[in-house]
């Protein structure tokens, strides 16, 4: 599996804009994954906006019916060099941009010192404040110089403050199963903070879990029984498959529901011609059962290219809807929406 390609869709956060697509997802038939339209819901911003060159899905929140998009976007003159813009929607579909975009840019962050790029990771809410999550790369695909930066506001509205110290997480030492680290996903309990994260690569990509009381300072899940080498500090929650759809597995998307969590996730098999996107369920947040008819849908959903990536997901009345864009290097362009009515119980 091409690794590196990987980090790159997760740090440049995909070229996007607002080209259509040719063919539909699947057939319309209730039991699958589907596109909500064969175009993109959010494209590139006008010419010479800031977001004229790239537009990627960070996170999506709903809140009193309103949907919150949260995305990393660049002018054409400078792709790599993102920022955060937001924007809102009624439905998830027709979108308006904040008049403030972008809300965050790298010189918020360090004046002296500022990060070349910062890509949304997740939002949450924390009493009567919200919570970015945030990516901030020293340089384009340095993964040694990446932070985990947090910014909060008294809305989803901003204004955003950045918090002067990072978050204290990070991937495991060499050769633990988590050495690097991608696809991070934080929500808000009762209890505290959960994280969910992408690890790889001594044992594969499989996903972790981490707890905070704060949101800052993390523990990440250990099972004391395992011996391994590759889990001394820690264990994932969930594996992929070797030789099956999910051979490769990354974008891990969790939620809480009323009464449990739900998973979302992207596959890949060995042969990486074709993703899929997986359901699962917990009781617990740790162990996971999967649906039973994974895949909800096996790709690519909009081009040959094996690397659509899976970005964020909401699950409203009972529709889980999940945004995701094309392939770095892909001729369709934009962030699009597919949906999928759960099960019921």
């Amino acid at each position: 599996m091409r690794k590196n390609v990987l980090w790159v869709l997760a740090i440049l956060a995909i070229v996007c804009g607002t080209q259509g697509i040719t063919a539909p997802a699947l057939a319309q038939d209730g039991t699958r994954l589907v596109l909500v339209a064969d175009s993109p819901v959010f494209g590139l911003g006008e010419a010479e906006a800031w977001d004229s060159g790239l537009v990627a899905v960070g996170t999506v929140v709903v809140d009193d019916g309103v949907f919150h998009l949260f995305y990393n976007g660049a002018s054409a003159d400078h792709p790599l060099a993102t920022s955060i813009g937001h924007a809102t929607s009624p439905d998830g579909i027709n979108w308006a941009r904040d008049v403030a975009n972008p809300i965050l840019t790298p010189d918020a962050f360090d004046a002296s010192r500022p990060p070349s790029n910062v890509n949304v990771l997740s939002v949450v809410q924390d009493g009567d404040i919200w919570v970015l999550y945030i990516f901030a790369y020293a340089a384009p695909g340095n993964l040694a110089g990446v932070q985990i930066r947090r910014a909060t506001a008294p809305s989803l509205d901003g204004p955003w403050t950045v918090e002067a110290d990072p978050v204290m997480f990070g991937p495991g030492s060499a050769r633990q199963w988590d050495s690097n680290v991608d696809s991070i996903n934080v929500s808000a309990t009762n209890e505290g903070f959960v994280m969910y994260y992408d690890g790889c690569c001594n044992q594969g990509h499989n996903f972790g879990h981490a707890t905070s009381p704060d949101g800052i300072n993390w523990t990440k899940y250990d099972d004391p029984a395992t011996t391994e080498r590759a889990f001394a500090e820690s264990d994932p929650v969930y594996f992929s498959t070797s030789h099956q759809w999910n051979h490769y597995i990354a974008a891990v998307n969790v939620l809480p529901t009323e009464t449990s969590w739900a998973m979302i996730y992207q596959g890949v098999p060995v042969e990486a011609d074709q993703f899929g996107i997986g359901y699962a369920t917990s009781t617990d947040g740790i162990t996971w059962t999967d649906y039973a008819d994974n895949p909800l849908f096996v790709g690519p959903l909009l081009t040959t290219n094996p690397f659509d990536r899976l970005r964020s997901s909401v699950i409203v009345d009972g529709t889980l809807m999940v945004f995701f864009d094309p392939a770095w290097d892909s001729e369709v362009t934009g962030i699009y929406l597919a949906t999928w009515v759960l099960p019921t119980e």
